[in-house]
């Protein structure tokens, strides 16, 4: 099998996403925001299960959404032990399965969406699609940052590290981001990744790209539900429930169609 670069990036990121426990907390909030009965909840993005699957393991029938196959084999993997049923294709374009109890939109998935779309359009069909396919009555749960101004991520000097680890394969690598350029005024934020892989018996790999992303606000996330026909139920600075406000970067939004 030949290897490119892109590959390599793919499987590696998948693997190690697998391995960092940062999903630990947003599945005791969801666990908690979806409690009662069993429920259909779909999760478009669902990378390699974190969020749905201990869901599953409460009770829940779960739906997940994905392009990415290296994650989604992971996602695979866990079915033995709860069940999930998976659609591996592009979330933003496909059609959307119907009438379920709750949809996810966690995990900061609405400013990691990956298409040639306008970044604002992209976000704003991610709610209409919500809305489309949850039942009346059904809830639909976001969680993103939420940062107040953009300045202060490009004043920081220095390259953040996102992931860092060894994949199954023996790949070890790190994975950076450093903002560049920001618009306060459209929202829109341009940053740099940066990979640095060190593959088993292969040379050395460094990757960069470019990504322009519309970071959302609480004012205009709000304005886009309330025309998609969804009533706030609930609003949350972290996932144990802290209140939100202008200092906090996460926001976790509860909210109710019809």
């Amino acid at each position: 099998m030949i290897f490119t670069a892109q590959t390599l990036i793919n499987q590696w990121r998948a693997g190690v996403y697998e391995q960092n426990g940062e999903a630990s907390n947003l599945s005791d909030c969801l666990l908690t925001l979806l409690s009662g009965a069993p429920k259909q909840i779909f999760e478009p993005g669902c990378g390699g299960g974190k969020i749905l699957f201990p869901l599953s393991k409460a009770g829940h029938t779960v739906t997940g959404m994905d392009m990415d196959e290296n994650m989604l084999a992971y996602a695979q993997r866990k079915t033995a032990l709860s069940p999930m049923r998976l659609i591996h294709t592009d979330f933003l374009i496909a059609p959307w399965p119907r009438d379920f109890d709750a949809i996810i939109l966690g995990g900061n998935l609405m400013h990691t969406i990956i298409t040639d779309w306008e970044y604002k359009q992209a976000q704003k069909q991610m709610i209409m699609k919500s809305a489309a396919s949850l039942k009346m009555g059904g809830q639909l749960i976001l969680d993103f940052d939420c940062p107040t101004h953009l300045a202060s991520l490009v004043k920081e000097t220095s390259e953040t590290l996102l992931l860092e680890g060894t994949d199954e394969n023996g790949t070890y690598g790190k994975m950076y981001i450093k903002h560049a350029e920001a618009d306060e005024k459209t929202r829109l934020l341009k940053s740099r990744i940066i990979y640095a892989l060190m593959p088993r018996d292969m040379k050395p790999i460094t990757f960069e790209e470019i990504i322009v992303r519309h970071i959302l606000t609480l004012e205009e996330t709000t304005s886009w539900l309330f025309r998609a026909g969804f009533s706030i139920e609930a609003l949350y600075g972290s996932y144990d429930f802290k209140p939100f406000n202008e200092k906090n970067r996460r926001c976790v939004i509860a909210a109710r169609k019809g």
